[in-house]
């Protein structure tokens, strides 16, 4: 069917083009990210120094802090920059933070590592609504934390830390 130069195939057109366009604009909106995703350097919350110990070695030092939740726990530095925090509670043991603030190659299943431009992580994280001081709150399926902070290094925004925790 034709009239004026409009036809029903012109008008499916525009169609697709609009319904592709509303797609694309919703995938710049962070979805929850796969469970998968918080872990660093192949080390996830949950998970027992025993696991980590293997693949890293002993830690270059360990020493107690005091976590997010205000628990006593031991933190192990690995290297430049790399911290896991182990919660000894109840007579069992388990990752529950996980920290990279220096460039050390330590990333996500994703790629998302220290050094990296805010527009990487944009472009695979999607932006969130959950931001506060120059930090970007992404969760995930189950409902877990990676906070990804950036800095201005050169006139670019930078990945300066990531910090991966339970919800809380």
């Amino acid at each position: 069917y034709s009239r004026g130069g409009v036809t029903m195939k012109n008008i499916m057109r525009i169609f697709v083009a609009f319904v592709i366009l509303l797609g694309t604009m919703n995938v710049s909106e962070a979805n929850p990210l796969p469970n998968s995703e918080a872990s660093l350097g192949g080390i996830t919350l949950g998970g027992s120094m025993a696991y980590v110990k293997g693949i890293y070695g002993s830690p270059s030092e360990s020493t107690w802090v005091t976590d997010t939740f205000g628990n006593r726990v031991l933190s192990h530095r690995y290297g430049n920059g790399f911290y896991i925090l182990e919660s000894l509670y109840g007579g069992k043991s388990y990752i529950n933070e996980l920290i990279s603030d220096r460039r050390n190659g330590v990333a996500t299943p994703m790629g998302i590592t220290v050094g990296i431009s805010k527009n990487t992580v944009l472009g695979v994280y999607g932006d969130t609504p959950y931001k506060h001081d120059g930090e970007y709150d992404y969760i995930t399926v189950s409902g877990l934390r990676i906070l990804i902070r950036f800095k201005n290094v050169d006139g670019e925004e930078v990945v300066s830390r990531i910090h991966i925790r339970f919800e809380g």
